[in-house]
């Protein structure tokens, strides 16, 4: 049985700071890394993990196809994610 999940599928940025910057203040960051993100691209990732087979439904801009490789990479099905004018969502 293969599990179809709609959602939204983002690329999270995160910054690994020293401290919780204060009004005003300019913190460089230490670390960057880019990781998949989006409600519905991470339950599909946890299915995926969990042993399901899992093909995620949605919608990326066609900046970037990263996204779906790292999809891919960690057994999720990409075949119904379609590229639409635009760029995708970054959080």
């Amino acid at each position: 049985m293969t599990v179809f999940n709609f959602g939204s599928i983002n690329i999270d940025h995160v910054y690994q700071v020293e401290r919780f910057v204060r009004p005003g203040e300019t913190l460089a960051s230490q670390a960057y890394r880019r990781v998949l993100g989006g409600k519905g691209a991470n339950q599909s990732i946890a299915l995926a993990r969990a042993g399901a087979s899992v093909r995620h439904v949605g919608a990326i801009g066609q900046d970037d196809h990263w996204i779906t490789q790292e999809l891919a990479a960690l057994g999720v099905d990409i075949s119904a994610i379609r590229t639409v004018t635009g760029v995708s969502g970054h959080a």
